[in-house]
């Protein structure tokens, strides 16, 4: 009931994220993926809770305000609506016609939702989250773990190629920003700083770096420093305490070469079309994807964009095919025997945790309820041997990783909506530990250092170790400003004063989160410790006399 009843859209968000099953050659609007398969309502002192046990792949989550009819019984109202076949238009080249075509089999995923009344002061989104968390403890996802420091985490970036000449001879180059000789030299300078709770994931490190070939395999790059630079980085990693992660893409190719045992017209997924399903990234001005924009004349440069930036689709069979008794084919398994092979003690998976598309093949057919088993399958192989990391992590991975990054640490801002609540960090925290957004790609660091503090979460940062000026000709999504030698100092000050102020906090769970006003909020840990976020310009008192600076945060207390 807030009143904006001349807002015509309701809120809805698809669980896991948008499939890219679908054509999409113009960039949708950028919501926040719905990771976790819940949603609630509450009136006064009781709230109804709901869980989708299944079918939860294929489910939007909807959420509307009363006042906008007036000539009908009118509520508030939340609730989740399913798709049992996908759809898409298919354009005729020679007729001004589109044809819908569906999908050849409908969803596998019986549908099964669990309602729960909460009443009293668990009658909110606190309760809601405690509920939910002790839901996922029962059910073994999750376990109260003992962390010692808030998470320093940080991404740094490989290799990548590029278009050069010599001599007036164009030829593409391979071109290192983080050797692992590098690597090493800058998780020691960050232990040796004081930094804790170090976890690397090392990005573009293999098989063409950052526009990547197709992971049957881990071929090191040489420009990097080859086999032994990872296993001279691996005992470096053990002997300061690092967690090191390298990110293997098992689900994008985008440099498809001749005899690498991938055919993108045999292998890769396909939409409901039929055509091979890609995954696009987009020119931030026209927000068409890449191809498109330099098909329509927008960019002259097919080399620079366009293609380089469309990767395919790997089909989760050739990934690893669940339906076969013998998994051992799998690309999935193969590179995990070259990881072990390397030494390498734990594993990125990449767009995998985040990402969920259905194949549309004809006789290949995976709806997206098929692919997630595939996909939580390989988690659970690599866990098996590996730590594993995940980015974002939808709610089917949740119990084989070992740590997240890039949780979002703000919602989607929906016209609608009044305000943004942690509720999955509420859910997880004490049980894995997570980073939000890269701080050094945001124009306000402040800004996501406080809500950082605000959602229990380790510091993130985007790095790699050469200057500016060596990626200014790398275009790819989030890959700008990323010398670390910008932000090193103010990373350890920032760091240094969340991890000595609420170290203790990065084993408790979250008991409550409340908006004071509009730039204050509190977060109760279940050990006693409360925390204010003061997001405004002016000094905030609280209650029990905790200053709080403006655009800061402080322990509470009068101490």
């Amino acid at each position: 009931n807030n009143g904006k009843t001349n807002i015509n859209d309701a809120i809805k968000v698809q669980l896991y994220g948008l499939d890219d099953g679908l054509e999409r050659l113009r960039q949708p609007y950028q919501n926040q993926n719905g990771l976790l398969p819940v949603f609630g309502i509450k009136k006064a002192n009781s709230a109804l809770f709901a869980i989708i046990e299944s079918g939860d792949t294929n489910a939007t989550i909807i959420a509307d305000i009363a006042g906008k009819n007036k000539n009908i019984v009118d509520r508030n109202r939340c609730y989740s609506q399913f798709k049992l076949y996908e759809y898409d238009e298919l354009q005729f080249a020679n007729a001004s016609k589109a044809a819908r075509i569906y999908q050849n089999e409908m969803n596998s995923a019986d549908i099964s939702i669990s309602y729960t009344v909460l009443a009293k002061d668990k009658a909110n989104y606190n309760g809601m989250a405690q509920y939910y968390r002790d839901d996922l403890v029962d059910k073994g996802v999750l376990s109260q773990k003992k962390f010692t420091d808030i998470p320093f985490n940080i991404e740094l970036v490989g290799a990548y190629n590029h278009d050069t000449a010599f001599l007036g001879v164009g030829y593409t180059e391979m071109k290192a920003i983080t050797t692992f000789e590098q690597c090493g030299e800058l998780i020691k300078k960050l232990s040796d700083a004081g930094i804790k709770n170090i976890s690397v994931n090392y990005k573009a490190w293999a098989n063409n770096g950052l526009r990547n070939t197709v992971y049957n395999k881990a071929k090191v790059l040489k420009e990097l420093g080859g086999k032994k630079g990872v296993e001279t980085l691996q005992a470096l990693a053990d002997e300061i305490g690092v967690n090191l992660y390298f990110e293997t893409e098992l689900m994008y190719v985008y440099k498809d070469t001749t005899f690498d045992g991938y055919s993108s017209l045999n292998d890769a997924s396909r939409m409901v079309t039929r055509d091979i399903a890609y995954h696009y990234q987009y020119d931030p001005i026209s927000k068409k994807a890449y191809e498109e924009a330099v098909a329509t004349g927008i960019f002259e440069s097919s080399t620079a964009y366009g293609k380089s930036n469309t990767a395919t689709i790997v089909s989760p069979s050739v990934i690893y095919n669940v339906r076969n008794l013998d998994k051992t084919s799998g690309n999935a398994n193969k590179v995990l025997e070259d990881l072990v092979e390397y030494g390498i003690k734990g594993v990125s998976l990449g767009s995998m945790s985040q990402h969920l598309t259905g194949n549309y093949k004809v006789n290949d057919f995976w709806d997206r309820d098929e692919v997630a088993q595939a996909y939580a399958a390989v988690a659970k192989l690599y866990s098996e041997q590996l730590d594993v990391m995940g980015k974002g992590v939808n709610s089917y991975m949740l119990p084989y990783v070992d740590s997240i990054f890039e949780i979002s640490n703000t919602s989607s801002k929906f016209n609608l909506a009044d305000a943004s609540i942690p509720f999955y960090q509420m859910v997880i925290h004490g049980s894995i530990e997570y980073s939000g957004e890269p701080i050094n790609l945001n124009g306000d660091p402040t800004l996501v250092y406080l809500q950082a503090i605000e959602a229990g979460s380790g510091l993130y940062y985007r790095w790699c170790y050469e200057n500016n000026d060596k990626v200014k000709d790398l275009v790819f999504e989030g890959m700008y400003s990323l010398s670390y030698v910008s932000w090193f100092d103010s990373a350890i000050e920032t760091y240094k004063k969340y991890n000595d102020l609420l170290k203790d906090t990065s084993s408790a769970f979250i008991a409550s989160h409340e908006i004071i006003n509009e730039n204050v909020r509190k977060v109760t840990y279940d050990n006693g410790v409360v925390v204010y976020v003061n997001y405004g310009e002016v000094d905030y008192i609280a209650n029990d006399g905790t200053l709080v600076k403006a655009e800061d945060f402080a322990r509470g207390g009068v101490n």
